[in-house]
């Protein structure tokens, strides 16, 4: 048996450390003397592109990594005096994963606030109104209470 032991990354871009390095040791494959393996595996390129910035401008860090994203496919095959017992091919991928991303901007912040501000006072502006209008209409209950008492 073969075990094949690989440095692999793996990317979690939501999470602040978005990069965790491990072994991937599940690539294990077995040959004898009659048997051999051709095994194939898929390297593939990855970028995560972070906007480190809270201003309106763009400041981009990038950093690259090597991806194996899938474990190897493994084939049997008759051996002979000639083939090897092992035949591992490693490939690279044609395209790149991409992940951005970004942390909200100071501007954003100033216009959450203002939207807030602004709907604080509309509703201070409407609630002025109708504190007035029941102010009169509790005056206007004492004043010309009808009783039927008297």
């Amino acid at each position: 048996m073969l075990v094949m032991p690989i440095i692999n990354t793996v990317i979690n871009p939501a999470d602040s450390s978005y990069k965790t390095i491990y072994i991937e040791d599940r690539n294990a494959f077995t040959f004898n003397s009659q048997m051999g393996i051709y095994a194939t595996g898929r390297i593939q390129e990855a970028v995560v592109n972070t906007d480190i910035s809270i201003l309106p401008s763009e400041s981009i860090v990038s950093e690259t990594f090597t991806v194996i994203p899938d474990l190897f496919t493994a084939v049997p095959f008759l051996k002979s005096s000639l083939k090897p017992y092992a035949n591992i091919l490693f490939s690279k991928a044609t395209n790149t994963v991409t992940y951005t991303r970004s942390f909200s901007k100071v501007d954003a912040y100033f216009s959450y606030v203002g939207g807030l501000v602004g709907t604080i006072i509309g509703l201070i502006f409407i609630l002025q109104f109708y504190t007035q209008k029941a102010f009169e209409i509790s005056i206007s209950h004492r004043l010309f209470k009808n009783s039927d008492d008297t």
